[in-house]
């Protein structure tokens, strides 16, 4: 049974950083003026609101907003969501500028810590941090933590790189997992018993409130706090000049039955089709590139080869039966230290039976 003395407790245990405050009390005086604020969210299914139902109301980063609007004024804030379903920091630090920074947000709340777990999400964390700081409308930035049934997550990995830059820093996972596993608050209190990932209404709401309990702390400070110096890089920041290409900003230089296509119901909408068995070639600059295609379970998707500068890199399987659904998926193809052009080339394997392949985009950095 949780008591209100609990939910104080998960708000103390849910700080694992203060972190420098100036930005966030910067925009909560703003907001106090009655100017315009715009606040985002960016991470994966669970900042879309997935869980809450309605997820366009119920959701934490939907919740959080109604408070800000409720304190403020609504006509004052300005509410975007970059919260894609199935992505990671890796996908987030090439899709922020599209889908976030072009909108100059004056706070920006990061979730990505039950996505992020590939070898690569430290670096693209990073650098991903660093570009939403460094933007043209220098937000304040606040790292949210989340969790799973399990308890699995990266928070660790995120905290390490929030602390090297002393970013306020937030976790459920810190409030609720403990309560969780002496089973003080059973998972179905929170979520659905089938959903080990997405929080239901309860800790959607559970979220929002530590969110906006932290705000709330901010907002009755009266002395203006001093910020401080932007640190390098915590790591080598290689997705800095990071970049989302699809159909809507690049030209393939050769293709033989690949076809741009408009696809609605993919994380990534804008890419290109084959159901012939083609091949499509693209000249692509940069140190890092990486292709983003789309699994599907109808059962048409074959087996692809991916060529760099002539080299078979690797070859992709676009059949996703058995998986939990039709999805985009990304894999790195080079990794380097020098920027140059590289030529891309996709095409059927030859053991492949089946003719359909769907390019989504690809990630240059």
């Amino acid at each position: 049974m949780i008591m209100l003395s609990d939910l104080v407790s998960m708000y103390e245990k849910s700080i694992v950083n203060i972190g420098n405050q100036a930005r966030v009390q910067q925009v909560l005086k703003q907001a106090e003026r009655g100017e315009k604020v715009t606040i985002g969210f960016l991470g994966g299914s669970i900042t879309m609101g997935c869980g809450a139902e309605p997820m366009e109301s119920n959701g934490y980063a939907a919740q959080t907003i109604a408070w800000f609007r409720e304190k403020y004024g609504s006509e004052n804030i300005t509410y975007v969501n970059a919260g894609i379903g199935a992505t990671d920091s890796y996908l987030g630090v090439h899709r922020v500028e599209k889908d976030l920074l072009c909108y100059e947000p004056d706070l920006v709340i990061v979730e990505f810590s039950v996505n992020d777990e590939r070898e690569c999400n430290e670096e693209s964390y990073d650098s991903l941090i660093r570009k939403i700081y460094l933007s043209k409308s220098a937000p304040a930035v606040v790292l949210l933590f989340l969790t799973q049934r399990n308890g699995c997550d990266y928070q660790e990995v995120h905290e390490r790189i929030g602390k090297h830059y002393d970013l306020p820093m937030i976790s459920y996972r810190n409030a609720v997992l403990e309560y969780i596993t002496s089973g003080r608050l059973p998972w179905t209190m929170i979520a659905k018993e089938e959903d080990g990932t997405h929080p239901g209404n309860m800790g959607h709401f559970l979220i929002a409130s530590l969110l906006v309990r932290y705000f709330e702390e901010i907002s009755k400070k009266k002395k203006m706090i001093g910020d401080t110096v932007f640190k390098g890089p915590y790591t080598t920041d290689r997705y800095k000049n990071a970049r989302l290409y699809d159909n809507t900003n690049l030209l393939p230089t050769a293709a033989h039955d690949f076809e741009p296509i408009l696809l609605k119901e993919a994380q990534f909408s804008n890419g290109w089709r084959t159901t012939k068995g083609g091949d499509i070639a693209f000249y692509l600059n940069g140190k890092n590139i990486g292709i983003i295609y789309y699994g599907t379970q109808d059962e048409l998707s074959g087996m692809f080869d991916i060529y760099v500068d002539e080299e078979k890199v690797t070859t992709l399987n676009g059949d996703f039966v058995g998986k939990w659904g039709s999805y985009a998926e990304y894999q790195e193809l080079i990794r380097t230290e020098k920027e140059k052009v590289h030529k891309v080339v996709i095409r059927k394997g030859k053991e492949s039976e089946k003719l359909q392949f769907t390019i989504l985009g690809f990630t240059v950095s």
